[in-house]
């Protein structure tokens, strides 16, 4: 396929339509506006970034120091501390509470009466709380010992995907402890994570060093030969694809009854390389043990073309993970702002809405 038909092949749907209906001039300013608008964006974003950058710098002595002294506490007593000292948090800081409580509305609201949605906000915010202190203990511990605490539920999906040959993407999301799976495909199965640049300073070079620390490197996202050779090699990939990540590729599908934007990638790459997605999801049995659950493997639809296919895949699996979240809601990650990136803001990605019953 030639640059130029691929690029009329991307170019569907309602916004190119009207946009090839407007006279040359028109399209030529609109291009011009639409392009300096995104400039723009990208160079807040750019400020935005430098200004984290540095002020993670400042403040990363102090984090050390804290994972350490942190990592020291027996499990048990670091997931009730960290627990109460996220209550206390959310007690002390309406703004966190309110975060919280508002996704879960907009999820839930419609579903769940008022003590169901205030319960969920507060069991959400403890268990934020507990999974980031038995996080810290359990890197002090390493991952023969945390491994010992997890339970490996439906792992033949996995090896269903593996026996393909052409690896497999596991997709993953902010549920319950999200990082014993990455450990436990780093240190059982050879598997890596692709996840932000590990130049960034901060929260996610310390959570990357961690991830290593654990049996699990993490590749650098956006480095698609490097993803690409470890599927080559017959490996596992994981991705989390449950945010919205304004600066991603991506496209808007249900979530919820709303829509989300969704990075594209892991759809793309099943696409493209052949490796089947294999949704996972982490979580609680109790306060200090855990169960990684591997899902069915996910395949492009032969009916659909390669674009189609990666949207409807990139639906498939948002729909799985909003199944199990309906059904026990406060694992999940609720502080994110799922629905933030609103498609009248970004009329140039695509939507995929799911076919109706007939």
């Amino acid at each position: 396929m030639s640059t130029e038909t691929h690029r009329e092949h991307q170019r569907k749907g309602p916004f190119w339509e009207a946009l090839r209906a407007l006279p040359k001039e028109q399209r030529k300013e609109f291009r011009r506006q639409f392009r300096a608008t995104l400039e723009k964006r990208a160079e807040e974003q750019a400020l935005r970034g430098r200004k984290r950058r540095a002020r993670h710098a400042r403040r990363e002595p102090l984090m050390h120091l804290g994972v350490r002294i942190a990592g020291w506490l027996p499990l048990p007593v670091a997931a009730w501390f960290g627990e109460w000292t996220m209550a206390l948090a959310a007690a002390l800081l309406p703004a966190l509470r309110h975060r919280v409580e508002y996704h879960v509305r907009l999820a839930l609201g419609a579903e769940r009466d008022e003590a169901e949605l205030r319960a969920i906000t507060a069991r959400a915010l403890r268990l934020i709380g507990r999974g980031a202190a038995s996080y810290l203990v359990l890197h002090r511990m390493g991952a023969e010992r945390l491994l010992a605490r997890v339970e490996v539920a439906d792992e033949a999906h996995l090896d269903a995907a593996l026996a393909d040959g052409h690896g497999a993407i596991v997709v993953s999301a902010h549920y319950g402890l999200f990082e014993a799976g990455a450990c436990h495909l780093g240190s059982r199965r050879n598997g890596i994570a692709v996840g932000r640049d590990a130049g960034d300073t901060g929260p996610t070079r310390l959570l990357i060093g961690m991830r290593a620390d654990l049996g699990c490197p993490t590749i650098e996202r956006g480095d698609a030969r490097a993803v690409v050779r470890a599927l080559r090699d017959n490996r596992p990939v994981a991705i989390v694809a449950d945010h919205d990540v304004a600066r991603l590729n991506g496209l808007f599908v249900p979530f919820f009854g709303r829509l989300a934007h969704t990075p594209i990638g892991p759809g793309s790459l099943c696409v493209r390389t052949g490796a089947p997605i294999v949704p996972l999801l982490v979580e609680w049995i109790d306060r200090t043990h855990y169960r990684v659950r591997y899902f069915p493997p996910l395949r492009p639809r032969a009916d659909l073309g390669r674009e189609e296919a990666a949207y409807e895949l990139t639906w498939r699996f948002t729909r799985l993970f909003e199944d199990r979240i309906r059904a026990e809601p406060a694992p999940w990650l609720w502080l994110h702002k799922r629905w933030e990136t609103r498609p009248e803001q970004r009329p140039d990605l695509p939507v995929w809405q799911p076919p109706t019953a007939s």
